[in-house]
């Protein structure tokens, strides 16, 4: 299923969840009065809905603020990588001129899967076969860089050409990883039974009323429901609406000025 769709679907539903548990909360409240007029004035209750209210905000700015700071992170690995892979491009001059092809096409190759990984976000099996793909063509440029420094011509370029290889080797790994982690599923249900709960007081504490505030109620189920499906939205930042993908032009720029050297 499409990210964005389900997503959506996640924020409406929590939408629609929380106004029927507001309505189920005025009910409820509204025949408790009917049993206990006084009870409205019982004592202990704001500080009750006080600390519900406190910890789903923490919840709320904890999962929102995560999701953002990811973001973030995701987008400056692209050009760390952009400038790992630019700095190991620069230093293949420093190899022997006859192994120097063959490493730049093997190189390319490498850029080539890389991308390939970025490009099939939602497809799990494609991310895997690029990720595959990027591992094959990492070995083959390491064994033709290896080869080349372990020539009588290549050695003096050992301590500049292998640590930006490893650099990069890296990147690729951190990137991977980034890719991989996300704020818990179970952080995401507590935040959601908290928003219910939350939803429930709001209704009993409006059962003095004889009918829940249309107004009241649709500010603060949409409230929720759009911060909800932000901090997906954040989480995921290649099957979104708010993407990373226009900084890829940072690789694909630099492999195309790959194409211009021989």
């Amino acid at each position: 299923m499409e990210f964005l769709p389900s997503s959506i679907s996640i924020g409406g539903a929590t939408f629609l969840a929380l106004i029927g548990t507001m309505v189920a909360g005025h009910r409820f409240g509204r025949a408790r009065l009917r049993r206990q007029p006084g009870e409205s004035e019982s004592v202990g209750h704001g500080t009750i809905e006080g600390a519900v209210f406190a910890l789903l905000g923490l919840m709320l700015a904890f999962s929102f603020s995560g999701a953002a700071s990811r973001f973030a992170d995701r987008r400056e690995l692209i050009t760390t990588e952009a400038n790992a892979i630019g700095t190991a491009w620069l230093r293949i001059d420093l190899l022997p001129a006859a192994s120097q092809p063959a490493i730049r096409n093997a190189f390319r190759q490498y850029v080539d899967a890389r991308l390939s990984v970025y490009q099939q976000p939602a497809d799990s099996v494609a991310v895997a076969r690029g990720a595959q793909a990027s591992n094959t063509a990492q070995a083959t440029l390491w064994r033709l860089v290896v080869d080349a420094v372990s020539t009588p011509d290549g050695q003096r370029a050992i301590t500049t050409v292998i640590p930006a290889m490893n650099d990069m080797f890296d990147m690729a790994t951190t990137r991977m990883m980034a890719m991989e982690v996300h704020q818990p599923v179970l952080l995401y249900a507590i935040m959601l039974v908290l928003m219910l709960i939350a939803s429930f007081i709001s209704g009993i504490a409006m059962a003095p009323n004889p009918r829940v505030s249309a107004v009241h109620a649709v500010v603060f189920a949409l409230t929720l429901a759009l911060t909800t499906w932000l901090t997906l939205d954040l989480e995921f930042p290649r099957r979104g609406v708010l993407r990373i993908d226009k900084y890829d032009h940072v690789l694909t720029d630099l492999r195309a000025d790959m194409n211009r050297v021989p």
